[in-house]
């Protein structure tokens, strides 16, 4: 499920599939960079003008890279925009995040700020990103628990056959 908006460019399903705001997050695959895309929206009542867009590292590690934003109207890509980005609108950005190491987490907060045409106010907005490499026992979950059952039969297959050499010694000395 990718974001919905409403007639006025409202998001109506915050937390949609893929919106990882809370850890553990995305569970990535180790040694392979994740390409991270959002979208921008404009949801508000006037066009904006001096947008901005930034990416910062909160935790972890693998901060994101080549960040760039598509933006409307054929402007040039990048992550500034002297706008106007008109009300219902929406432009969509992407970064790398580097590869990760199992066990490695991260999480980054992307942000935007802008000015309104009219009104000249700040504004601004953020989301979090999360995401993680299971480590070993996480991954194999599956394999454990079979190696586990592969333990245990083995286990209890000795001890039949130990019972069972203990019962032919006591028949051949009676």
């Amino acid at each position: 499920v990718s974001p919905q908006y409403d007639q006025q460019g409202r998001l109506v399903n915050y937390g949609f599939k893929g919106d990882y705001d809370a850890a553990p997050g995305k569970s990535l695959t180790a040694n392979k960079s994740e390409t991270i895309r959002f979208t921008v929206s404009n949801d508000g009542p006037e066009p904006l003008i001096d947008i901005e867009v930034s990416d910062q590292l909160d935790s972890g590690v693998g901060a994101i890279t080549g960040l760039v934003c598509t933006f409307p109207g054929g402007a040039a890509p990048g992550t500034t925009w002297a706008g106007p980005f008109a009300v219902g609108t929406q432009f969509e950005c992407e970064g790398t995040l580097p590869a990760l190491q199992i066990g490695q987490t991260h999480a980054d907060t992307a942000r935007v700020t802008a000015v309104g045409e009219i009104s000249g106010r700040s504004v601004n907005d953020a989301d979090q990103w999360h995401g993680r490499v299971p480590t070993q026992l996480e991954s194999t979950g599956g394999q454990a628990l079979t190696g586990l059952a592969l333990l245990a039969g083995i286990g209890i297959l000795g001890g039949g056959l130990l019972m069972l050499a203990r019962r032919r010694k006591t028949a051949a000395d009676s």
